[in-house]
């Protein structure tokens, strides 16, 4: 197999300048850059640039694939945007054949968010992943932290396989965002991207509160705006400030109202009882796969049953034809049939029609190849 390196960077609060789109272009004769993306596809050879520090200068996201197994997505938020501390309490690490973390860092005036994750043999082509996954962005930018959550859990389950590797006994329940039972779009390509068990997340979700999102009337809120800070918020915006409507709306969402005491629980969640939730969220998901695949057999049998005339007859029709597509239709319906007889308990009565067949073309060595690589005779 030749090798796969795929990097794609989103830029989303501002365009590129020409400036920059041209300097972007230089960098390699593989890049397709545009005033908001730019992708770099490598069949051989390697990226010249530390993409950590192209997201800083030039982009909000990044994306890295590789055919060697790795997975990685970045974030650059403004940190005047975010509450640092909450953040960095998702920092988590492992190291099996490869790092795989959850990494958050202030880096000057923004913090990025990398999620690394490795595992050999592992690959997706990129074309269109970073698009399903930019809206997590902005989620986290209005506090919504189930990807990261989602991410620092999946990271736990992996060192919960390799037991030495477990250093906590119990999780802080205020690391658990609220509406875990719900997912987005993009949280449901994260969980695809980052290939995570979701056994794991229903269990968790169990410690999970369920929020409504507030109304807010912001052109009543803006009333209470004074003048002063509305000339400040108009001048900004002609200087072209970005991500300015988020930071009006979380001002205005104050406004008027009393300072809420955010709670917190001190009981923290042992980890043998989430483990415990885990297994029993494994069990019922099998069983209720079992019971759907005993349901559909049910179904499948009972109109087997009504239409084992037209099958006997399609059979030979497929017989009739001696080549080697008729065969694979015939012995596909075979099947259906001994699985039919398995049902009913009228296994005897397939041998005996197996025996026919045998007998009337037991000299079609193509046929009887088929009939034996299935355990048909």
């Amino acid at each position: 197999m030749s090798e796969y390196q795929y990097y794609e960077f989103q830029s989303i609060d501002q365009a590129l300048s020409t400036k920059d789109r041209k300097e972007i272009s230089s960098w390699s004769s593989r890049s397709d850059c545009s005033n908001r993306k730019a992708v770099f596809n490598y069949s051989y050879g390697d990226f010249p640039k530390n993409i950590n520090e192209v997201l800083l200068k030039y982009f909000d996201a990044a994306l890295y694939l590789s055919n060697w197994g790795t997975r990685q997505l970045l974030f650059k938020l403004p940190i005047a945007l975010v509450n640092l501390n909450s953040l960095l309490a998702y920092n988590t690490s492992i190291y099996l054949e490869q790092e795989s973390c959850l990494n958050i860092e202030q880096k000057g005036e923004f913090v990025v968010i990398d999620i690394n994750l490795n595992k050999e043999e592992w690959w997706i082509e990129g074309e269109g992943v970073l698009s399903d996954l930019v809206g997590l962005r902005n989620a986290i930018l209005e506090g919504d932290y189930r990807s990261l959550f989602i991410v620092w859990l999946h990271i736990l389950s992996l060192k919960y396989e390799q037991e030495e590797m477990v250093e906590i006994t119990s999780i802080n329940p205020n690391l658990i965002p609220p509406n875990l039972k719900e997912t987005t779009s993009e949280l449901d390509a994260l969980i695809e991207f980052a290939a995570i068990n979701k056994d794991w997340i229903v269990a968790a979700a169990n410690y999970s509160k369920t929020t409504t999102k507030e109304n807010i009337d912001f052109e009543a809120q803006l009333k209470l705006l004074d003048a002063n800070k509305k000339n400040e918020y108009l001048l900004r915006i002609l200087q072209g400030e970005n991500n300015l409507a988020l930071k009006l709306k979380k001002e205005l969402a104050t406004l008027g109202k009393e300072k809420i005491n955010v709670t917190t629980f001190n009981t923290e969640i042992k980890l043998e009882k989430l483990i415990a939730t885990v297994d029993n969220v494994t069990a019922q998901r099998k069983a209720a796969i079992a019971e759907a695949k005993k349901i559909a057999h049910q179904k499948k049998m009972e109109q087997l049953v009504i239409e084992k005339k037209y099958v006997l007859e399609s059979i030979d029709r497929h017989l009739l034809k001696s080549h080697a597509t008729a065969y694979d239709k015939a012995v596909d319906a075979m099947l259906d049939l001994k699985d039919l007889a398995k049902y009913q308990n009228k296994e005897l009565e397939f041998n005996q029609y197996m025996a026919g067949i045998m007998e009337k073309y037991g000299r079609r060595g193509t046929l009887i190849r088929r009939l034996k690589d299935q355990d048909l005779v």
